[in-house]
């Protein structure tokens, strides 16, 4: 088996490419990172002789990911919030706690579950949460959630299913509208009945 299976670049390097990739910028990096300019473009170098590839195109005073270099920040972004979800998990058992990682969509997170987290928190004083939103299924184990809360189909690979509620969804038109196009059913949406500007 190849020792190169084995190398992992540093977390400052990796921490580095993440931010200068997610702004395409070395310099916007170093302001997050609270670095140099300079330190951010070593790290940059360092990973890219270490995996062997380019990461960036140099254009002018900017850079741009390279197909390989926008792959790489997609699944990097993903490992590093796992890796600190791993971390938090760990410290929060070594204070007794128990930390719950869920995603959720946006909408349903801000506008439904929390209003109603001080509820559970009363109740559950010994669970952390740890909430992010996502807005497509995805791998739990991979991304290392424990539990997520979408609108959708069953197709979740290796999860279990529970539906939690149903959708009814009803048409509604302002009484201006309703006058000039009148809708007697559902089948009248559809019908050509309805001819809208484009």
């Amino acid at each position: 088996m190849s020792q190169n299976r084995f190398r992992i670049p540093s977390l400052s390097a990796l921490r580095s490419f993440e931010a200068a990739a997610r702004h395409e910028s070395f310099t916007h990096a170093a302001d997050e990172l609270n670095v140099s300019q300079g330190a951010i473009s070593r790290k940059i170098k360092e990973l890219e002789h270490m995996l062997g590839m380019d990461l960036f195109r140099r254009v002018g005073r900017s850079v741009k990911l390279t197909k390989a270099g926008y792959v790489f920040a997609s699944e990097i972004e993903r490992d590093l919030s796992s890796l600190s979800s791993t971390i938090g998990r760990a410290m929060s058992v070594a204070k007794g706690e128990r930390t719950i990682r869920l995603a959720v969509l946006p909408t349903f997170g801000n506008r439904w579950l929390v209003p109603r987290l001080s509820q559970f928190f009363e109740l559950h004083p010994e669970i952390r949460l740890s909430i992010a939103t996502r807005d497509r299924p995805f791998n739990l184990a991979q991304q290392g959630f424990d539990l997520a809360i979408h609108f959708g189909d069953q197709d979740w690979p290796d999860t279990d299913v529970t539906p939690l509620c149903y959708e009814t969804l009803l048409p509604v038109a302002s009484p201006g509208f309703q006058t000039k196009h009148p809708i007697a059913s559902a089948s009248d949406l559809g019908s050509g009945l309805i001819k809208l500007a484009p």
